[in-house]
């Protein structure tokens, strides 16, 4: 319970909205952390979900980030799973940590396909039309997405990730394919993200000032030991509470 409280208000925040289904948020990370469920495969099913918000909890999470052509929710994907502060990278490269502007916007274009849909029901009483959940759907949408740099120039960016191209075609589902790209394998950020995470929720201060940002701009304070950890979660299948 715990655990699900912290998770909820990382992924969707205290405030409350309407299309937003936190109680079916919180009963799919109670439920994951209560069975220890690996986190990767928690991870997968909350940037992959789809469908009806009441019957699927996990949908929550991007659906309260869809906002703004889906900005938000590239930016919250990489900062709170993978540890990266990518948000200052939608206007211009980050002078700290050496990432391009690029980086963002190929991150950005696994969402390009990615909506949500407020659904209607009707009220037995009145006969008029009411909120009834928001549905996370995929759309078919294909090809590349464009943005500008500061000196407004436009460009354009395919879908990848850490370097890995993938298929811009619309029959790719891309967010399933970035969920795969994420925590399938030895994924080293993932697990050191949420190792960074849990050792600053124990012990007041994780290996770097922010848990939500790793990297050689931010350098571990003990980076054998977070290493050592990292490897460690990853060889026991992600096992939580282990």
């Amino acid at each position: 319970r715990n655990l699900t409280t912290i998770w909820t208000n990382l992924l969707v925040g205290r405030r409350a909205e309407q299309r937003v289904n936190k109680p079916a948020l919180q009963k799919f990370l109670r439920m994951s952390f209560a069975a220890n469920r690996p986190w990767n495969q928690i991870v997968y099913d909350l940037v992959a979900a789809e469908g009806n918000n009441v019957e699927n909890g996990a949908t929550n999470f991007l659906i309260a980030h869809l906002n703004n052509d889906a900005l938000p929710a590239t930016a919250v994907t990489a900062r709170v799973f993978l540890g990266e502060q990518l948000q200052c990278n939608q206007c211009h490269n980050n002078p700290f940590n050496k990432t391009q502007q690029s980086t963002f916007w190929e991150l950005h274009s696994f969402f390009s396909q990615t909506a949500c849909v407020p659904r209607q029901a009707v009220d037995s009483r009145t006969g008029q039309q009411k909120y009834s959940y928001t549905e996370l759907v995929t759309n078919t949408a294909g090809g590349p997405i464009f943005y500008e740099t500061q000196n407004g120039v436009m460009r354009v960016a395919f879908p990848r990730f850490h370097g890995e191209s993938v298929d811009p075609s619309p029959e790719t589902n891309r967010r399933a394919t970035l969920a795969r790209l994420m925590t399938e394998g030895n994924q080293p950020q993932l697990a050191a993200a949420y190792v960074n995470r849990l050792w600053e929720h124990f012990l007041g201060r994780g290996f770097t000032p922010s848990a939500d940002d790793l990297g050689p701009h931010s350098p571990a304070s003990h980076p054998e030991l977070l290493n050592l950890l990292a490897r460690q979660f990853i060889r026991s299948g992600y096992d939580t509470k282990q």
